[in-house]
């Protein structure tokens, strides 16, 4: 007996498509408009930057916490963990030691190997841990909202330590995206049958939030630690991203 194959969702695949376009765009903005543009940050102030960077990466993030619903319903813990070791972690230290010796050593650049590791690929670390946290609370804590609710606490009170803000950040929209995906399965809400009204309610909101990204909401250098005196968690997370 033949088996079916699940067809993938072609509405997710073009969403993830857009986003990597945005970041590569991005990125040249920043880092293609000339050496006095990056050193003096004025990519910081340009519309069409300001428009990328306010939800390319929440995007992804989301995008991720959604599927890795699926991760959570095949496989254990455990086997979460080796998975994303072997998929996620060992890559990213990989390309993470390679990109320093080449810039190192062949481009003469000053850098440290540990400061390298923490910020190269940040992303791929982010979503490794925000991975590991919500299958452990998925798997051995059996999925309790409660659980999820002092984790967000716990985003804004613990320090930003070592670039610690990027990956609780990143954490704040996977854990968001999974409990999505979560909900909606419980609900019975398809997600392929509301695809054009999903887009259309998040396109509108991104409208109105639009006004409110300045400088401030970009996450690079601005911490979501409450007691940090520099700190504005509300307009990072809401009004803005990174």
């Amino acid at each position: 007996m033949r088996s079916v194959k699940k067809e993938r969702n072609l509405f997710l695949d073009i969403l993830k498509g857009l986003t990597m376009i945005f970041v590569i765009f991005g990125h040249s903005i920043q880092f293609g408009s000339g050496h006095v543009y990056l050193e003096n940050e004025l990519f910081y102030e340009n519309p069409v930057f300001k428009i990328i960077y306010s939800f390319h990466m929440p995007l992804f993030a989301l995008i991720s916490g959604y599927l890795f619903y699926h991760s959570t319903q095949k496989n254990s813990f455990k086997e979460i963990v080796f998975q994303k070791i072997k998929t996620l972690l060992l890559p990213t230290v990989a390309s993470s030691i390679f990109y320093y010796f080449i810039m190192k050593f062949i481009f003469g650049e000053s850098l440290s190997l540990f400061n390298t590791l923490l910020s190269f690929l940040w992303f791929l670390w982010a979503i490794f841990f925000s991975s590991v946290a919500v299958g452990f609370v998925s798997k051995l804590c059996k999925d309790h909202l409660s659980i999820y609710l002092l984790s967000f606490v716990l985003l804004f009170v613990t320090p930003d330590l070592l670039g610690l803000n990027n990956i609780k950040f990143i954490y704040f929209f996977f854990t968001v995206g999974y409990l999505f995906h979560r909900f909606s399965q419980e609900k019975n809400f398809s997600l392929e049958k509301k695809e054009g009204y999903v887009f259309a309610g998040s396109f509108l909101l991104f409208l109105l939030l639009i006004p409110f990204y300045h400088r401030g909401s970009y996450i690079y250098g601005n911490p979501l630690f409450i007691f940090d005196s520099s700190s504005n968690p509300v307009s990072i997370l809401i009004g803005g991203g990174v």
